[in-house]
């Protein structure tokens, strides 16, 4: 659920002054703009618990880093050169490792990318000409284990799924194994089924089993549209304080 924004402070860092622990937000910064990559680089190195690991212009180089460095959050850009744009690489880190977060950050019409950034693997989506307590506010966010898209997305998205009323809510209750919904609720989470089965500690298999059936009983076709609807019947049901 969208939230009002918070008062965030701000502390002076050296470059390099706080070494990475696991409480650290550690980011990886994938832009092919330098100054752009050196802004977010200097916005992030202000805050408390957080860290850059490092930065590049594509996704070949961001896969060699992350495999290196290991960091807990990429930021990438749609548009990147080498043959591989920001949608592949999402899909890439998604299937290497599902655990990592990645957030977008681009010009890049979100109406058309960001959902589609979500389905690849991303947790969330935030255009670079937002004020920067927003993108700061998304990476708490996303690191909290929220999915991070803006309210215009999020009202397109459940218009899209105009049938998620209270009634459709409870039906589906009805239509589902109390564990179809529970994982109903994951996927709307954006997590993998990787992730999944470990929340639940079930097989993979399994879960992937309950998503096909997932996709049958609702009438969707591919992983896309069931993690689209996942996230617009989440959305409703937390807006209308359904349990």
């Amino acid at each position: 659920m969208l939230k009002s924004r918070p008062q965030l402070k701000t502390t002076s860092q050296p470059s390099g002054a706080i070494p990475p622990t696991p409480t650290v937000t550690r980011v990886l910064i994938v832009d092919d703009h330098p100054l752009m990559r050196y802004a977010i680089k200097t916005i992030i190195l202000q805050q408390i618990g957080m860290y850059v690991e490092g930065d590049c212009n594509c996704a070949k180089d961001a896969m060699s880093q992350i495999r290196l460095k290991d960091p807990n959050l990429v930021i990438t850009d749609i548009s990147l050169p080498g043959g591989m744009d920001g949608l592949e690489l999402i899909k890439n880190i998604h299937s290497e490792k599902p655990n990592l977060s990645i957030l977008v950050l681009s010009v890049h019409d979100e109406s058309i990318y960001a959902l589609r950034a979500i389905a690849a693997g991303a947790r969330g989506y935030i255009n670079k000409e937002r004020p920067i307590v927003d993108l700061l506010h998304a990476i708490r966010n996303i690191m909290n284990g929220e999915i991070e898209l803006s309210k215009t997305v999020l009202d397109r998205l459940c218009a899209k799924n105009g049938s998620l009323t209270n009634r459709h809510i409870h039906d589906l209750a009805e239509r589902l194994s109390d564990r179809e919904l529970e994982i109903l609720l994951l996927i709307g989470k954006s997590l993998s089924s990787a992730q999944i089965a470990a929340c639940l500690r079930i097989s993979i298999k399994t879960i992937e089993s309950h998503r096909r059936n997932l996709r049958e009983k609702l009438g969707l076709h591919g992983s896309g549209e069931l993690i689209r609807y996942a996230i617009a019947w989440r959305f409703a049901r937390e807006n209308r304080n359904e349990i």
